[in-house]
């Protein structure tokens, strides 16, 4: 997990080949770009992916933290065979909506919940647990015990 002021980053592996992300509150040009560098190691080793990204939650992105992920992905174009964000029920935000401009093909948009964990389950079908955000912690290294 990246955190910034007002924002984060949750990312990770739900299954073999499927990157999970949860954007959410402000994404600043900082964040964004420790994201991109993220993504940008996860992917290294890997030939082919699918990308689902929760920004349902989103309310702002850095123009600057968008070109970077942007660069990011186009770099890589060749190893997704999907990317799916999930937005808001009130529509493609204008964020969104520019990052999907760019992108391009295979970008999916989707403003059902049910929709997008369906398409999530169906690539990574065995990914409830991780998702599921009580589950989820930040590792404090003084409070785990010495071998």
């Amino acid at each position: 997990m990246l955190t910034a002021q007002d924002g984060s980053v949750a990312s990770g592996w739900i299954a073999p080949a499927v990157l999970y992300a949860k954007l959410s509150g402000r994404i600043s040009g900082p964040l964004g770009h420790a994201y991109a560098k993220r993504i940008g190691k996860l992917i290294a080793p890997i030939q082919q992916l699918c990308f689902f990204c929760d920004a349902s939650e989103l309310r702002y992105y850095d123009l600057l933290a968008r070109s970077v992920l942007a660069r990011s992905v186009l770099a890589n174009r060749r190893k997704f065979s999907l990317i799916a964000f999930l937005t808001t029920n009130n529509g493609i935000s204008a964020v969104v909506d520019s990052l999907v401009r760019t992108l391009r093909e295979p970008v999916e948009v989707l403003t059902r919940r049910e929709s997008f964990e369906s398409r999530v389950l169906h690539k990574a079908p065995l990914s409830l647990r991780k998702l599921d955000q009580s589950n989820w912690f930040s590792a404090d290294r003084s409070q785990v015990p010495p071998r």
